[in-house]
């Protein structure tokens, strides 16, 4: 029985979102689709500005970061590192992700491009996990 219930909340909250994403288009607000943001060049996804969305809360664990998505499910992100952490620790709404890279490039005594590559794989991954946003207008 917890199937159909289940689908049910899917369903509304995917019809909320919809509509939320309606009525920002129809004032001028452009969103991104996954698609774009996935096959985006890295000169334009660097001018992304990473966060953290709104209503999830970040869940630090012995050896790993967790996070409880509003609809109250539990996921891993991603097990404690030293990178790691200061990547995620980076997303906070002002960084773009090219600046994030290069902070984490100096830290980790890694060319500039390497410490790209981890802020964006990462980005990438809490995006897709329903956890980073892009909070910046941006143009794919």
């Amino acid at each position: 029985m917890a199937q159909p219930e289940h689908g049910r909340r899917r369903f509304f909250n995917q019809l909320a979102r919809d509509l939320l994403v309606g009525a920002g288009e129809v004032r001028g607000i452009r969103h991104i689709t996954y698609g774009e943001l996935m096959s985006a060049p890295d000169d334009r996804l660097g001018k992304v500005t990473p966060g953290i969305r709104e209503g999830v809360r970040i869940l630090a664990g012995e050896g790993a970061v967790g996070a409880m998505l509003p609809d109250g499910s539990e996921i891993s992100l991603f097990d404690k590192s030293d990178v790691a952490l200061l990547i995620f620790n980076s997303f906070d709404g002002q960084r773009t992700l090219d600046r994030i890279g290069e902070a984490v490039a100096g830290a980790m005594h890694w060319p500039p491009e390497r410490g790209f590559a981890a802020a964006r794989a990462l980005f990438l991954k809490l995006t897709c996990a329903g956890v980073a946003v892009v909070c910046n207008s941006w143009e794919p």
